[in-house]
């Protein structure tokens, strides 16, 4: 074992014996060896290899904190993780809303930010109403204007109109005919799919003028159906409220009122709704009057598209009806 020579002894020995001392930590050039960490060193000559050499980590992303007696390796996480602390040590973990002490200031703060992208994924509480799912960009384009609600497709939030009347000014003119005309139509009237909620109301108000002059008194139907199926509307002829002939055109207005009974493949709409056919160029005390209750099953998880049509009772009469 290497020890330092001894005053008064190791006569004629003291440079052997001091050269093999030194020669347990320096080189032969005088620089000093590096310490092995079973020794208490690095083994290593730089600080940065001194210190990847001591430290517990093994793979990039890797953490090292302070375990019950020394310090610990905490392996990386996955994509998208936080670091949350424990009741002792840390862990990664996956951010749901109870982890933000905060949760309706700060999802205020970024929805009224002027910068944000929305690309919240998958963001929703199983255990409360009140948390809006959006999901992966899935939001209908477009600047949405005052009264506009979003309701969810099914596939995307779609932006619609509530309690705002959508109109249609330039509507249809026809004549001597029997056969169902239409005389609104369009995507103006399209509802979306899985829009319609139990209890939801629609009304329709449908106005034009009607020309009976044909010397007898005729019927005029008019109808709102949904993709084909007839929901809502009346005919004059139901209560013996023919129209009398006249060589002036009179006013006519629909009113149907369309409530949401139930939801789904096979939905039920009921409607109330009154026709009036006004007086001559639509002076003068209303000369028929018809109303009519109407049941009908539509399917409320497509999109459905609303049209107003209008028939005759005879073809072969003076009639037209401009809307």
């Amino acid at each position: 074992m290497a020890r330092l020579p001894s005053p008064g002894g190791d006569k004629g020995t003291w440079g052997t014996i001091l050269n093999e001392f030194l020669s347990v930590d320096h080189n032969s050039d005088g620089t000093i060896k590096t310490v092995a960490v079973s020794k208490g060193g690095t083994g290593q000559t730089t600080s940065t290899d001194g210190f990847n050499a001591l430290a517990p980590t093994t793979t990039r992303g890797d953490l090292i904190y302070r375990g019950a007696t020394n310090n610990q390796r905490l392996a990386k996480g996955t994509s998208g993780q936080f670091l949350k602390q424990g009741a002792d040590d840390p862990a990664w973990a996956t951010v749901v809303h109870t982890d933000i002490s905060d949760w309706n200031n700060e999802v205020k703060q970024i929805i009224n930010s002027t910068d944000v992208t929305w690309n919240i994924d998958d963001i929703a509480d199983t255990a409360s109403a009140n948390v809006i799912a959006i999901r992966n960009n899935a939001v209908e384009s477009g600047t949405p204007t005052i009264g506009d609600a979003y309701v969810w497709s099914g596939s995307q939030f779609v932006r619609t109109s509530v309690a705002v009347p959508l109109t249609q000014d330039a509507g249809a003119s026809y004549s001597n005919s029997g056969a169902a005309t239409t005389l609104f139509a369009g995507s103006l009237y399209d509802i979306p799919a899985n829009t319609l909620q139990v209890g939801d109301i629609i009304e329709v108000n449908a106005f034009g003028t009607y020309l009976n002059n044909s010397g007898g008194g005729r019927d005029i139907t008019i109808a709102v159906l949904a993709d084909g199926t007839t929901i809502g509307g009346a005919n004059t002829g139901l209560f013996s409220n023919t129209v009398t002939a006249n060589a002036s055109a009179r006013a006519f207005d629909l009113k149907s009122i369309l409530r949401v009974v139930s939801t789904g493949a096979a939905a039920n709409i009921k409607s109330s709704s009154v026709l009036m056919i006004g007086g001559p160029a639509g002076f003068g005390p209303n000369i028929a009057t018809c109303a009519s209750t109407i049941s009908a099953t539509v399917d409320t998880t497509q999109a459905l598209t609303l049209d107003v049509q209008s028939s005759l009772s005879a073809a072969t009469s003076t009639q037209t009806v401009d809307c």
